[in-house]
């Protein structure tokens, strides 16, 4: 190979990396509590490209964090657009990774555990174990809301085994804090809670959660608070006030701030 060559094919690969700096921002603003920051940001750049990288298929692997991060965001509509990209780009290489984004997307959207599995396998064939710890947590999070807790408890372990081999303490910690939130504890099941109506029936994570809405922040804010998705906090929040038979947020917080007052200040 000549000197020229050997500079344009050192180049080729300098640019292909130039996506690491993108994903880096993005994900210290979702750990500085800003996902519409990071949505934005990866938005862009899959339509505008980046540096030399043009957007669309050869930045396709960034549609399982965006449909992710628009369903976040209530955006349903660009949600399928980042999952229709990805089938597109598996249906083009067949390749297990990009098997594996489009099952995760298609799973996300649909709110499927078995595809988020289904993504799992393929990410662990491609040998893309982040990716796979990825899809795990998502579709434990979905067992757990679904009343499935054991199953949920598992795939968690099994998420929290790979991120431990590679170091991700971070994504360790986001996976725990969302099973937590939706009363999935690592290695622990606890006494279980047989009210179902009433504050008793409330989780520990439901309790939380009202006191975040008692002091006026938004399920955008509460989310960021407490490293869960917007989703699980909306889910939480519907839950809350079926069990205390309230019907909006104004009532569940005059609720919250009445049980929180001294004794002497409480209405008869």
């Amino acid at each position: 190979m000549s000197q020229a060559a050997a500079a344009q094919d050192s180049g080729t690969v300098s640019w292909f990396y130039e996506y690491v700096l993108l994903c880096t921002q993005a994900l210290l603003d979702e750990a500085q509590g800003h996902p519409e920051r990071a949505f934005r940001r990866l938005a862009h750049s899959f339509d505008a490209g980046i540096g030399h990288l043009p957007g669309q298929l050869i930045l396709s692997f960034l549609t399982p964090d965006l449909v992710r991060l628009a369903l976040d965001q209530g955006d349903s509509r660009a949600a399928r657009r980042y999952a229709q990209a990805a089938r597109s780009r598996a249906a083009h290489s067949s390749a297990p990774y990009h098997l594996g984004d489009a099952c995760r997307c298609e799973g996300l959207i649909a709110q499927d555990p078995e595809l988020l599995l289904e993504a799992a396998r393929h990410y662990r064939e491609a040998t893309r174990p982040l990716n796979q710890a990825h899809a795990l947590t998502d579709a434990a999070e979905l067992h757990a809301i679904r009343g499935r807790a054991s199953d949920g408890r598992a795939h968690l372990e099994r998420a929290l085994a790979i991120y431990a081999g590679l170091g991700a303490v971070w994504d360790a910690a986001r996976a725990t804090a969302r099973l937590r939130a939706v009363s999935v504890s690592r290695g622990t099941r606890g006494p279980r809670n047989t009210a179902r109506l009433g504050w008793e029936a409330l989780t520990s994570t439901e309790r939380i959660i009202a006191g975040h809405v008692a002091a006026g922040h938004s399920n955008p804010e509460a989310a960021a608070r407490m490293c869960i998705s917007r989703r699980t906090v909306s889910t939480h929040v519907s839950n809350i006030l079926r069990k205390l038979g309230l019907t909006s947020r104004v009532e569940l917080a005059t609720e919250v701030i009445r049980r929180n007052s001294p004794p002497e200040h409480q209405q008869p």
